[in-house]
């Protein structure tokens, strides 16, 4: 028997989600595990119990279960009875919940679809809608009040673009909007009225950790229905951020917390009293304690719970650069703009670690001082000392007092004993000040800080896209990660593809630290190898078995000149992120343990990857490395995305200035190959073709007509092949290029190959094959008949066609106009080149003929015969063999 169940004292988005996944499991029973909330007795149990077939509880016989379904919950101690059927192996589990994550989860063992949007109506109305299954509009109507009572009409700080999508496709499902309005939108009656004004007066308000929050708490004798809603509406009505309402009713307390501020976690607070919820929503009942006990432990709560108010420790960018005070102003320059900074803390080099701050300067002052010829005059001339410094436990007033009122743009963070450990520009203020109104009062996302990433947890979404083997690594890393005292994040094109639930696993992890010794440590504890690259401070763990993991150190690249290779030095995590090529691969999961799983967005990544949007991070970001066109382009074409107006005009801009024409050409090599490995390369051509980047390549080659027909053709002949399952492997790229240079002059390709800087045995095999190629297929059009016919035999064609390697000849199919020729060729590639006499050189020895250059004569007369049809098995072989024999006396 399949169950489909919900949490105790079910709200109308657990009874909607039980009778959407009803469609998924159409055999299974809907059973509630114990009460309602009485919006659902009276509206649904008593007037429309008869559309939806419920059984009760005790009519089940627990026994004859085989699969529980469990919706809108996965916390065991929320399903009464079926608790102790969600534990047992022979019990199949399917979980549908958009709750967050909680220790003592219930996992589902053969489905697990969990996301963090409004309401768990929307999962399900999203996988209906992908399985082709429609809903009637009574259900399409409960669904919508589910939605609209879980997200508080689409309003809630939890409220996702999902849910939105989710009630328009319910509203063109049927949903019935005047009666969802009737549901949700009920006037309180005299007993709810009487409670609310109880709980408007004994507001009090109590500063936690540098966050307010208002305490309120009533009691009644009997019952009162729709607490919740009395205490969401208070919220509105004197526009609170955070309130947790106490209320006694029937000798229970009840718990009601609501949150607009990302530091004050009310799931959290409410677990405490064995309850549940979201960060922004959350209730409890407690049965034994008193109103002032709850009080108590509230207020205990909160002091564990609740995060304290930003310190200079959070808003900092550190490790921050330093200039020796001894050092020149020409020197001080050079590290201004090597790094694109504007401020150096001036320190005395003379200390023990160089890191005392003794003054700051800023860009214009150096730049003035060079102006005037002082370049070779010391940094200590010219400093500012009238500033003030903070400690890292310093919080957010005392930061905004010094860099508002006292207009001090740059903020040095100093230890006690005066050190620089880091520092806070106005830029970093005002991302805080921004965050926090954003989080309070937009609810546009949670914060880790108010000036720091967004972040949310993915630990569901990595058990659903990661490998079991992949996730067990990962964990192992962030647990030793905590032993060594270091911050290990999964960074880049991997948690990218997992958001938008493509495979990869090529797993790359940043290090707040030294990353090599993790890679090291990790390969010692567990019989890996490990190389590594001190230079740019990386590493990579090799498995017995050739898995590899990436490991590098978070660190801060700089370019001598537009298109070099940079320069490594160490930074933190955010300028790390910084330094990579766009928004979208700039993601990282933190995998430390007490974080585990949870995803920091620095720059806006989470809404390019929405928006379908490939955007740099600065403007010179093409300067500094123009490889970079060619991936904006690929990720472009591969994923159906758009390049942002801003990164479009900064590649014409750089191609337009010559940057691509400077790159190594090693480098354009190795991203040409990376583009012949997409599934469909042509679209990701012919997009570079538009910037003109082909022209700085292979300048004066013919690329852009060849873009129009002979790159297609291969494109398709490689398809083909490709279908033929021939175990001889193809090197795609060779056939491409050969394609691009089809119809240019021998000199001039060659000048082109040499450009791409391959290794030299490459470079000559490619151009001598290209040689051979251009002169087979020059007379294969001669010998084509004027394009009416094909004058050459099978083992004529055979013999000029195994001179080439496989890519020249699959070039040769895509290139010849002729439809004869390229009917042959590929006759050629499935047939003809497998085709041997079965005759061996033994069989001739035991003819009695002597070894010899007739042999070969011989046998290659006998292959001629079986390529041309001439004969097709052993005994014709040896007729044959014998009429040579005769004829040559």
């Amino acid at each position: 028997m399949d169950i489909i169940t919900t949490h105790l004292n079910a709200d109308f988005d657990a009874l909607a989600s039980m009778l959407a996944v009803r469609h998924l499991y159409p055999d299974a029973v809907m059973v509630f595990s114990g009460s309602q909330e009485k919006s659902i007795r009276d509206f649904f149990l008593s007037s429309a119990s008869f559309i939806f077939p419920f059984k009760r509880l005790k009519d089940i016989d627990l026994d004859e279960v085989s699969r529980l379904i469990i919706v809108d919950t996965r916390q065991p101690d929320r399903i009464g009875a079926f608790a102790a059927l969600a534990v047992r192996e022979d019990i199949a589990t399917c979980v549908y919940d958009h709750h967050p994550d909680a220790p003592g989860d219930i996992r589902g063992t053969e489905v697990e679809l969990v996301a963090p949007v409004g309401a768990t109506v929307t999962l399900l109305s999203e996988l209906l809608a992908e399985r082709g299954i429609a809903v009637s509009a009574d259900e399409a109507t409960m669904m919508m009040i589910g939605l609209f009572e879980d997200t508080s009409s689409l309003t809630n700080e939890s409220t996702t673009a999902r849910d939105f999508r989710a009630g328009a496709r319910l509203l063109a499902q049927g949903a019935v909007l005047s009666l969802v309005a009737d549901v949700i939108n009920t006037t309180l009656d005299r007993r709810q009225v009487s409670l609310l004004n109880d709980l408007l007066t004994n507001l009090s308000e109590v500063i936690v950790r540098g966050q307010r929050i208002v305490i309120t708490e009533a009691g009644r004798e009997e019952y009162v229905p729709e607490v919740a809603l009395i205490v969401h509406r208070l919220r509105d009505m004197e526009k609170i951020d955070v309130i947790f309402a106490l209320v006694r009713l029937e000798g229970k307390v009840y718990l009601i917390a609501r949150s607009r501020n990302p530091r004050v976690n009310v799931a959290r607070v409410a677990e405490r009293f064995a309850g549940g919820g979201h960060q922004y929503a959350a209730a409890a009942v407690s049965r034994d304690l008193t109103l002032v006990q709850c009080r108590e432990q509230l207020l205990a709560a909160l002091e564990e719970v609740v995060e304290p108010a930003l310190t200079a420790a959070e808003l900092m960018t550190a490790p921050v650069l330093t200039v020796a005070e001894d050092a020149s102003l020409g020197e001080a320059a050079e590290i201004l703009t090597r790094y694109n900074i504007n401020v150096l803390p001036v320190v005395d080099a003379a200390e023990e670690n160089g890191r005392r701050l003794t003054g700051i300067i800023t860009r214009q002052v150096v730049e003035k001082g060079v102006y005037h010829g002082l370049k070779e005059v010391a940094v200590r001339e010219y400093m500012t000392t009238d500033y003030r410094p903070v400690e890292p436990e310093a919080e957010l007033p005392r930061i905004q007092e010094l860099i508002v009122e006292r207009n001090q743009r740059f903020l040095p963070v100093v230890d006690p004993g005066g050190m620089v450990v880091g520092a806070i520009t106005r830029k970093d203020l005002l991302r805080a000040l921004h965050e926090q109104l954003t989080a309070g009062e937009n609810g546009t996302g949670t914060a880790a800080s108010a000036a720091g990433p967004r972040v949310r947890s993915v630990s569901s979404l990595m058990r659903e896209q990661l490998p079991e083997r992949a996730l067990k690594v990962l964990k192992q890393l962030g647990e030793l990660a905590d032993r060594i005292e270091v911050g290990a994040f999964l960074v880049g094109g991997i948690v990218r593809d997992m958001l938008l639930r493509r495979d990869n696993l090529d797993i790359d992890i940043v290090v707040e630290g030294d990353g090599i010794a993790l890679a090291r440590s990790y390969a010692r504890e567990h019989g890996c190898r490990c190389h590594t690259h001190e230079t740019f401070r990386t590493a990579v763990i090799v498995f017995p078995d050739g898995f590899k993991v990436d490991v590098a150190s978070t660190r801060m690249e700089y370019y001598d000149t537009p298109a070099s290779l940079p320069k490594v030095s160490e930074s933190s995590l955010k300028v790390d992120l910084y330094r990579r090529d766009f928004t979208i691969n700039t993601l990282v999961v933190c995998l430390n343990v007490k974080n585990f799983g949870q995803l920091r967005d620095y720059f806006g990544a989470g809404r390019d990857l929405k928006e379908k949007t490939i955007r740099v991070l600065h403007n010179f970001s093409f300067v500094e490395d123009p490889t970079r066109i060619f991936r904006a382009v690929r990720f472009e074409q591969k994923f159906g995305f758009t390049i942002g107006r801003q990164t479009d005009h900064l590649i014409a801009n750089a191609v337009r200035m010559g940057f691509v024409r400077r790159l190594d050409g090693r480098r354009i090599f190795a991203e040409f190959r990376q583009c012949v490995r997409e599934a469909d390369p042509l679209p990701i051509f012919i997009r570079l073709d538009e910037y003109d980047v082909w022209e700085q390549v292979f300048p004066g080659a013919p690329v852009g007509r060849n873009l129009d027909d002979v790159v297609p053709a291969v494109r398709d002949v490689l398809s083909w092949y490709g279908f033929l399952y021939h175990e001889q492997p193809v090197e795609a790229w060779q056939v491409y290029l050969l394609g691009f240079l089809h119809g240019e002059e021998p000199e001039r390709a060659a000048a082109h190959v040499e450009r791409l800087e391959m290794p030299d045995g490459s470079r000559d095999d490619f151009l001598a094959a290209r040689r051979r190629t251009h002169h087979i297929g020059t007379e294969l059009m001669r010998l084509s008949g004027a394009g009416n016919g094909w004058d050459l035999t099978p083992a004529e064609l055979t013999r000029r066609l195994e001179t080439l390697p496989l890519e020249a000849v699959l070039y040769l199919m895509a290139a010849l106009e002729n439809h004869h020729a390229r009917r042959a060729i590929s006759n050629y590639i499935t047939t003809l080149q497998f085709i041997e006499p079965a005759l061996t050189g033994h069989d001739l020895i035991a003819a009695g003929l002597a070894p010899g250059p007739r042999f070969k004569r011989l046998l290659e007369r006998l292959r001629d015969a079986r390529l041309n049809g001439e004969v097709d098995d052993r005994r014709g072989e040896e007729r044959l063999l014998a009429g040579y024999l005769m004829e040559s006396g």
